[in-house]
């Protein structure tokens, strides 16, 4: 008797231990926050803007050269092209006209950094570097 009610203590302990452990992500500034988390995991997810932008004068030159159309890469994978005629403005605005802007998701860091190769016609490179985006954040590229 004294057997089974240590045993059905030891388990009851065990479960209410257990029970409250909660792991997650406690970062309020992580795309999956939490607020019941009770222990960081390390699985913090963030969000990062990444916008690309040149002046009238870059982009007329880029068009002179025959650069038609802009392929932009991010660590050597295509993400998204647009045609040079409506790429051009005087910021460097977020998500604003006359840039590309390009939305990244990744874990773990609030930053992150990523190598960028801007190409033009017959795919050759005319633009490339490497780019810090941070956390709900937009990182900005002004190509001349």
């Amino acid at each position: 008797m004294k057997l089974i009610k240590t045993i059905t203590l030891t388990l009851g302990l065990i479960f209410f231990l257990t029970g409250c452990y909660k792991a997650g992500c406690t970062d309020s500034g992580a795309t999956n926050y939490n607020p019941d988390v009770k222990t960081e995991d390390l699985s913090c997810t963030y969000t990062g803007n990444l916008v690309f932008w040149t002046t009238i004068i870059a982009r007329d030159s880029l068009i002179n050269l025959g650069h038609v159309m802009l392929r932009f890469e991010l660590e050597g994978e295509l993400v998204d092209s647009m045609a040079t005629s409506g790429f051009s403005t005087s910021t460097g605005e977020c998500s604003g006209g006359g840039t590309k802007t390009i939305v990244r998701n990744f874990a773990g860091n609030t930053e992150r950094n990523y190598k960028y190769r801007i190409k033009g016609f017959g795919f050759e490179t005319i633009y490339e570097g490497f780019v810090l985006v941070t956390a709900n954040d937009c990182a900005a590229v002004k190509f001349n």
